[in-house]
């Protein structure tokens, strides 16, 4: 199976993706609201009232009517008369007969921010407190000093949304502002998509659990750990499984207990072309279709994507990746985070750009060079001191990707960035 080219592999695994979706949006449940952000809405919602729900006051003064104001100015101030108070969950005072226009009949509430307007329409409007005075110290009686326009501080029923308004549109990811919008119809729990369930294992009858005791040839599992928390961060349900032993029987022995229990297998190591690298021949002896082997890419490029049980009902994808930290870094980022992200409906992610600070040379590997950066204030530096798939060091230090398509990058150039830790 010749190679495949980065590009191309990405369209791969996101037409994949766009084939799984269906299956994994059918899964739903119902979630609190404060653990719905970042989770798919699993159904259109709807506003079932207005919002606001009543006419209130956007500052604390007084309602009264605008058109007793029009005379008012510094020189001839004009009274009224406070007849009540209205505080925020008060109930709206009902309609009083009208005032007959006499100065000493003209009247207002003090109505607190977010209280509701008085029923009658002769209160249309609000002057803010600080915009008042009162005369000889009456407790009674304020004076405005200008004429109050119409309807000035006060919101109105359904000004923000009307009932069947959309609140959410089903697909949509969850943000904090959805929850403001959904608290505020009186909705404690949504449905969302069910999170997609992804098993990780590493291979290598060399690795070591952290608590292990280390002994001579032995490894520790870096991996398992990484891939987990990578894919926690971005919002999926992760589970890292024990490392599987350098046997096509222990490989296959996990496939068949994966089964039903995970919609999305990834694996590290063994698949390249040594002795114990198992993987793809254990496919193929098995039915499972791989779909790519080999990308052209450094570090990374022994990657596979396989459809295990092809065309039964408990199909799922398999990424194995290999076993060098920093490869399986890039073949996570580049390969594993695409089809994730296309699996929830979103759109080919976009780069950063930052102004390249060192010269990379022409490689003549034939293949596109993803090497670990620093970006920090619209400059990137690329770190190349610990360059080798099983380095780690720079990975550590780094905070984006850069890659370089094999005619070398030149200092002083834009060149795009991927972060190491995507924003879904």
């Amino acid at each position: 199976m010749a190679p495949t080219s980065l590009n191309d592999a990405q369209a791969i695994v996101c037409a994949a993706a766009a084939a799984d979706r269906k299956s994994y949006q059918s899964r739903t449940e119902s979630v609190l609201l404060a653990d719905a952000i970042g989770r798919l809405s699993a159904s259109d919602v709807l506003c079932e009232s207005a919002l606001p729900t009543f006419d209130n006051s956007a500052m604390d003064g007084y309602a009264l009517s605008s058109s007793e104001s029009a005379s008012a100015s510094s020189e001839h101030p004009v009274r009224f008369t406070v007849i009540g108070t209205i505080y925020a969950g008060d109930p709206p005072p009902p309609p009083l007969p009208s005032s007959d226009g006499d100065s000493n009949t003209r009247t207002c509430y003090a109505i607190m921010t977010g209280a509701p307007f008085p029923l009658d329409s002769y209160y249309d409007a609000c002057v803010r407190l600080e915009e008042t005075t009162r005369p000889d110290s009456d407790t009674s009686t304020i004076q405005i000093h200008a004429p109050v326009r119409p309807f000035a501080n006060r919101r109105w029923r359904g000004e923000d949304y009307q009932p069947h308004d959309t609140a959410l549109v089903n697909g949509d990811r969850v943000k904090l502002g959805h929850i403001l919008l959904l608290a505020s119809l009186g909705m404690s729990s949504i449905f969302v998509c069910s999170k997609i369930r992804i098993g990780v294992a590493s291979t290598g009858d060399e690795l070591l659990a952290p608590t292990s005791e280390m002994r001579a040839g032995g490894i520790r599992d870096s991996n398992g750990p990484y891939t987990t928390a990578c894919l926690k961060t971005w919002g999926f349900d992760a589970f890292h499984l024990p490392p599987i032993p350098d046997a096509s029987a222990a490989f296959n022995t996990f496939l068949s207990s994966s089964r039903g229990c995970y919609d999305l297998l990834i694996t590290t190591g063994a698949v390249s072309k040594g002795q114990h690298d198992f993987i793809p021949t254990t496919l193929r002896q098995e039915g499972h279709e791989i779909v790519f082997h080999g990308v052209q890419m450094r570090p990374g490029h022994p990657v596979l994507f396989a459809r295990l049980h092809p065309g039964m009902e408990y199909e799922i994808p398999l990424f194995a990746l290999p076993g060098n930290p920093r490869a399986a870094a890039v073949c996570l980022r580049f390969l594993v985070y695409p089809y994730l992200r296309a699996l929830e409906g979103m759109g080919r992610e976009k780069p950063g750009r930052a102004r390249l600070m060192n010269r990379i040379g022409r490689n003549e590997c034939g293949k596109c060079v993803i090497w670990p950066a620093i970006v920090e204030g619209g400059e990137v530096r690329v770190l190349t001191e610990n360059n080798g798939a099983g380095m780690i060091k720079d990975v550590v230090c780094g905070n984006a990707w850069v890659v370089d398509t094999g005619e070398g990058l030149t200092e002083g150039e834009t060149v795009e960035i991927w972060h190491m830790s995507p924003i879904t």
